[in-house]
């Protein structure tokens, strides 16, 4: 059975997964296992990028040669909870955790539970303390440390809260020593730090650097860094270059050896491939790689964003098999198109944005970018010959991606991801393609663009043939190219009357489509004309879902109209 979405759930173990990354297991399961201890090893990388699933699989490593583990997700011990009483909780949540893992595995003596609940406890009383004199919220300043001490009964607390560090190694050395278990390490894994308050995280990280320097144990924390310097930023201000230093001096006190995500060598094709077989969806062979760029230069590397991204691409699929849209099934130029724009929507809104404004993009010109407020006279001449921008529309992209960080450093990956959606068929042939994937995407667009939100979903649609042609006399169309494309329409309608054939036509801006008339929950639309100032560009399913040229009344020789019969015919048989 295949399903439409994929779980937002880590890997659980070994056999999940699906990255390559089992050399980096291996190194770092092994590295932990013959280390000296106390250690500590931060995990580092942003929000999705994996760190649960590589600490899982660690952790499985670690029950195959019996060393002893426990797990503490921070996220989960911070619910519901004031910002003092979560450090104390988590450390008494990984001795807990502890308790329970041992017990699983056969090997706990009773004698430690005893100390194991009297540390527990004690960490409550503390957080309760704090709470009962007025600490609303642990900074990266205080720590609860400063916290409790300032209340009335500071000095026999300071007492108390040295005796924790004791209480827990004593408690690992007696496991460690006892006979009866196998165990010669314990390796404490604290997870989700990087989705609390960035302060509280810091809290919690001052917490734990008490005990990170147990004998026989093992820390390893799933960190961001960026979260740290959030945290750190009521200490030492807004991080810059002169500053910089004490943010990473307080890191590199915590943790001992870093490891970063190895986002470069994920393999992102087998992810994709994989993902999309267990959805019951596919791409042909030799499109594996077009589909893999594509995914690099959107959501790039992040297992997260990749499952959110083909969950989208799922969702709108399904979309156009079921909804009452303007379009005929979706053929693998156009699912490409469909998967290529929902990367666009969720890694860079602000061009999806342009692009619900005009789907035609490479018919932007001067006049767009003025309706748009894009200054091209910013743009710099000496690119102007470089291939990713000697187009009008590469342009404004360009200086709409220098208005935010973020787009101005991916502005080469964005306007890769847009013209890997062009070359995937003709550039007559986008214009149709586009318009079918906009009518779906528009479905999952996020926007905070109040003129935007207003033309959403709608086409513009003109009333008739005579409007329609005064629309292109507007736009500098010449009237022996109108007369060339009513020689066209007359001769269609005139065709399919003699079949008996009745018709829809449909105008939109950059084209007019023919649909049959028959009662259908999908329209079928057998072709569509792209008028251009000299002559005709036409599209449809028996001419190889290709665009064809066509500049004077010479050129629609009898192959011309034999493809278009054959349209009729095709579509007549798939609605029968």
């Amino acid at each position: 059975m295949s399903f439409t979405s994929i779980t937002d759930r880590p890997v659980a173990s070994k056999s999940e997964e699906l990255l390559d990354v089992g050399r980096y297991i291996h190194a770092l399961s092994s590295f932990i296992r013959d280390a000296d201890t106390p250690l500590t090893v931060g995990i580092q990388g942003e929000w999705g990028s994996g760190k649960t699933s590589m600490m899982n699989m660690i952790c499985e490593n670690m029950e195959e040669v019996n060393i002893a583990t426990a797990w503490v997700n921070t996220w989960e011990y911070s619910m519901f909870k004031e910002p003092s009483q979560i450090a104390p909780d988590c450390m008494g949540g990984l001795l807990e955790n502890l308790k329970l893992e041992c017990e699983r595995k056969g090997y706990w003596p009773k004698s430690l539970s005893d100390k194991v609940n009297h540390v527990g406890g004690f960490l409550k009383n503390v957080g309760k303390f704090a709470l009962d004199v007025g600490v609303k919220q642990l900074t990266g300043t205080a720590g609860f440390s400063k916290a409790v001490a300032d209340g009335n009964d500071k000095k026999e607390l300071r007492a108390e809260i040295a005796q924790i560090k004791q209480h827990i190694q004593d408690i690992v050395k007696l496991l460690i020593d006892d006979p009866s278990n196998p165990f010669k390490m314990v390796v404490f894994f604290v997870d989700d730090l990087d989705r609390i308050d960035p302060s509280i995280a810091v809290n919690v990280l001052e917490a734990l650097k008490n005990l990170f320097d147990i004998p026989n144990a093992v820390f390893v924390l799933a960190i961001d860094y960026e979260v740290v310097v959030k945290g750190l930023e009521s200490k030492f201000g807004k991080k810059t270059e002169q500053n910089e230093r004490e943010f990473r001096s307080f890191f590199d006190k915590i943790i001992q050896v870093p490891f970063s995500m190895p986002l470069a060598s994920y393999n992102i094709e087998r992810l994709i491939k994989v993902r999309l077989a267990s959805l019951g969806m596919s791409f042909p062979e030799n499109e594996s790689a077009l589909y893999s760029s594509m995914v690099a230069n959107t959501a790039g590397s992040n297992p997260r964003s990749i499952k959110r991204y083909i969950n989208t691409f799922s969702l709108l699929s399904r979309l156009n098999e079921v909804d009452d849209i303007d379009n005929v099934e979706l053929d693998n130029i156009s699912k490409f198109a469909l998967f290529g724009m929902v990367g666009i929507q969720l890694a860079y809104p602000k061009i999806y944005q342009l692009i619900m404004r005009d789907s035609n993009f490479l018919q932007w010109d001067e006049r767009f970018a003025e309706i748009c407020l894009v200054d091209l006279s910013v743009f710099p001449e000496e690119m102007k010959s470089e291939e990713l921008y000697d187009e009008i529309w590469e342009q404004i992209i360009w200086c709409v991606c220098q208005r935010e960080i973020f787009l101005k450093s991916r502005s080469a990956s964005v306007l890769t991801a847009m013209n890997l959606i062009r070359t995937s068929t003709t550039d007559d042939g986008l214009v149709l393609v586009l318009e079918r994937v906009m009518a779906l995407t528009n479905i999952t667009a996020v926007d905070d663009d109040i003129e935007v939100k207003q033309i959403k979903h709608k086409k513009i649609r003109y009333e008739g043939w005579e409007e329609y042609c005064q629309s292109l006399l507007e736009k500098g169309f010449s009237s022996n190219a109108i007369e060339l494309i009513t020689y066209v329409k007359k001769e269609i309608d005139d065709r399919c009357r003699l079949k008996g054939i009745s018709l829809i036509m449909n105008y939109a801006p950059s084209e007019f489509g023919f649909s049959l008339d028959v009662p259908l929950k999908r329209k079928t639309k057998f072709v569509a004309i792209f008028p251009r100032k000299k002559g005709f560009s036409f599209w449809s399913p028996s001419g190889g879902q290709k665009t064809h040229k066509v500049s004077t009344t010479t050129d629609m020789n009898e192959s011309f109209w034999e493809i278009l019969d054959e349209s009729i015919l095709e579509i007549l048989d798939r609605v029968k």
